[in-house]
């Protein structure tokens, strides 16, 4: 018969294509254009009822025999793809434990933590000792033990986030200046120490300003100490930090730990000054309430930002920079 002829050549035809596919979505759609609802085989077997009754056993059985080899042939071809697929993973993910590792290129630690441990380096190396204290601080040690009065305007909501419940008296220590009184209170005179962390504020992040930053301090308390000693210091470091051309001023100032104070500017050609940080003799009140004997004890301090100290040594004009994490900031820090 025709009919059997041409099944037999398109199922033919179909075992040919289906052996040569290479994909699994190739083998879906010749799946479909074989066995699916408009395929030829659908034609034939719709076409079945209006044959005579001779031929309808006939050409049942050819379609049925054709649609059982072409399944059949894609059922075997998509295992083949799929184990060939697996096979190709598995040698591409293969690990050869006998091969030396790839170069990694390592990150870089933020710069603001590399200057940071670059002072205290300074500073140990002069056989200070480094002392370090809790972010969330008590509001007399952060105020009233620094001779800072209750109507100071510091104290303000406005500019110092302080904890709930507000009767708890605790905040967020605006300076590092408590960690220097938990110094003298615990340690014996004679005392050179310097710390360093976070410190928070109710400021608004711009170019100059950031709600929480880093600041670094040292305290001298011993027999004879002068300004001409804190003078001595702050110079010294500054050299260490910004080379032996800088210029640094002091200029007289207010603050209510220190007594006299200061703040010091930096320049590098004498002319464009940036203010660093501030400075003094150790209030005796400040000493009086840490328990230091101010007849014979005095002693010097000082404090300043690193971020404000980072943006003049590589002059970074935003600060905003140090502190939004963009990788093409530190990439120039060493993070490759």
């Amino acid at each position: 018969m025709d009919e059997i002829q041409d099944i037999e050549g398109l199922t033919r035809r179909a075992l040919q294509a289906i052996s040569r596919i290479d994909t699994l979505r190739d083998l879906t759609k010749l799946k479909n254009d074989n066995l699916g609802s408009t395929s030829w085989l659908a034609k034939y077997s719709a076409s079945i009822k209006i044959l005579s009754q001779e031929k309808k056993p006939i050409i049942g059985k050819a379609v049925s025999e054709a649609r059982r080899k072409i399944l059949e042939a894609c059922q075997d071809r998509d295992l083949a793809l799929r184990l060939n697929a697996q096979n190709e993973q598995f040698t591409r993910e293969t690990l050869d434990i006998t091969a030396l590792p790839t170069r990694i290129f390592p990150g870089a630690r933020h710069p603001i933590h590399v200057l940071q441990d670059k002072i205290l380096d300074f500073f140990l190396m002069r056989g200070w000792s480094v002392v370090e204290g809790p972010e969330l601080e008590s509001e007399w040690l952060n105020f009233d033990a620094l001779n800072i009065g209750p109507f100071h305007p510091a104290r303000e909501e406005s500019d110092t986030i302080f904890a709930e419940p507000r009767s708890a008296s605790m905040l967020l220590r605006t300076h590092t200046s408590p960690v220097q009184l938990r110094a003298l209170v615990s340690n014996p005179l004679p005392l050179y120490c310097v710390s360093s962390g976070k410190v928070f504020r109710s400021d608004p992040l711009d170019a100059t300003h950031t709600p929480v930053f880093h600041q670094l301090e040292g305290l001298v308390c011993d027999r004879n100490i002068t300004l001409g000693h804190l003078k001595g210091t702050v110079e010294d470091l500054a050299r260490y930090l910004f080379g032996a051309e800088v210029n640094l001023r002091m200029r007289c100032n207010y603050f209510p730990f220190t007594e006299p104070s200061a703040e010091f500017d930096i320049s590098r050609d004498g002319i464009d000054w940036t203010e660093w940080g501030g400075c003094g003799l150790v209030n005796s009140k400040v000493l009086s309430m840490a328990g230091v004997d101010t007849v014979h004890y005095t002693g010097f301090a000082f404090g300043f930002g690193l971020e404000r100290t980072l943006q003049f040594i590589h002059s970074l004009s935003d600060m905003r920079d140090i502190v939004e994490g963009d990788i093409r900031f530190s990439q120039q820090f060493g993070l490759k």
